[in-house]
């Protein structure tokens, strides 16, 4: 999916692919996966996912969102909420977006090794 120049300057953005976003069936109640490549060579996929698609989740399956799998919450998805979205990620030399990345494969030891170094 092509980008505004401005976005991709702004963001070391080389380019981001939507894998499903041609099976949207409703902007306001769906998800897609998102890979986002950065000009240093780095990629990243996450999920958006709409506050209606996250109710029907829950109804469907069990009554919450289990936070091994974590998603980027948007309005719709079209371009006018994800590329802010995506905006936000990437601000701060992709602070947001790497953490997003690395959240699945932190073990319980080393978050616990983290934890207790951390002065309260």
């Amino acid at each position: 999916m092509a980008l505004p120049q401005n976005l991709l300057e702004c963001l070391h953005i080389k380019r981001i692919e939507m894998a499903t976003i041609l099976n949207i069936r409703e902007v306001d109640n769906d998800n897609i996966d998102v890979i986002v490549h950065l000009e240093d060579g780095y990629h990243y996929s996450l999920v958006l996912v709409t506050p209606k698609n996250l109710v029907y989740l829950m109804e469907k399956e069990k009554c919450f969102i289990d936070v091994e799998n974590p998603m980027v919450i948007v309005k719709e998805l079209t371009m006018d909420c994800i590329e802010p979205a995506i905006q936000a990620l990437c601000a701060d030399e992709a602070y947001w977006l790497k953490e997003y990345h690395l959240s699945g494969y932190f073990g319980i030891e080393l978050l616990n090794k983290m934890i207790d170094s951390t002065v309260l």
